[in-house]
Parts: structure tokens; C-alpha cells; sequence
């Protein structure tokens, strides 16, 4: 295998996998909601970042629901766990988030992990920002 598909895996050691790691996340964790997720996160001692996600069935039919968790494990695994800090994200989809575009559920969980200090630096969003009022 070569580094390169290693560098983009999304090994088990990066992924919350029990339900006691998701329920250590959950009571102690900071959260950040946004229209279409909740991003929580609580630091580990493990030096490394680790991703879990939870999607209801309410979040879109099964086919959008792996769509947008295949989505975030590509940002978390591009933007967030190359130099990331020893954190455990939890992402929860909010209902019909499954539905909306990719790129804007990626900007939402960007903007979330931002505000709950995961980022180093700001990441541009690559949608383009709305005037209002007619200003330029």
C-alpha cells in the first residue's frame, strides 16, 4: 500500500468507536451548533484527533446519510487530523442535513471546529459570502 492511500485512509485508530467514548465526548464536551450539525469535542490524552459521527434517520434516507459522513471524514481527515491536537470530535447531523449540499455541510463543520479553537487558522470558505442591503 502505498503512503499516499495510507496518508487518506480513515484508520480505526482515528475513529470514536465505543459508546462509552461518545458518551465521554457528550457529558464533557464543548459544543458548537450550527444549522445543519452540532460539532462537540473534548480533549484525550492520546495526542491525536479521533472523529465519531452520529446520523438519525431524520438526517435523509440512507444513501444521503453516508454521503455526508463520507464528506466530513474527508475534511476531518485534509483540515483537521493532519496537525490536529489531541481532541475527540463528535459530529451530529441535525435533520435534513443529508439533503442540503456537500460543500455547505463541510463549511459548517470548518466553521464549527473554528470556533471551538481546532483550527489553526481560519480555512476560506468556497462558498461565495451574500451581499446585503445591494452593497458590493
Amino acid at each position: 500500500m502505498s503512503s499516499t492511500i495510507r496518508r487518506f485512509s480513515f484508520s480505526r485508530r482515528a475513529r470514536l468507536l465505543s459508546p462509552k467514548e461518545f458518551d465521554r465526548v457528550f457529558r464533557k464536551g464543548k459544543r458548537s451548533r450550527q444549522s445543519l450539525l452540532t460539532v462537540i469535542a473534548a480533549n484525550n490524552d492520546l495526542g491525536f484527533p479521533r472523529l465519531g459521527m452520529v446520523a438519525a434517520r431524520n438526517v435523509g434516507k440512507a444513501h444521503q446519510r453516508n454521503r455526508a459522513k463520507r464528506n466530513l471524514r474527508e475534511t476531518f481527515r485534509l483540515d483537521l487530523a493532519p496537525d490536529g491536537p489531541g481532541v475527540d470530535i463528535v459530529v451530529r447531523l441535525l435533520p435534513d442535513s443529508g439533503t442540503k449540499p456537500s460543500r455547505k455541510v463541510r463549511d459548517e463543520f470548518l466553521k464549527a471546529a473554528a470556533e471551538l479553537g481546532l483550527l489553526p487558522e481560519p480555512i476560506e470558505s468556497d462558498t461565495p459570502e451574500q451581499t446585503q442591503g445591494g452593497e458590493s
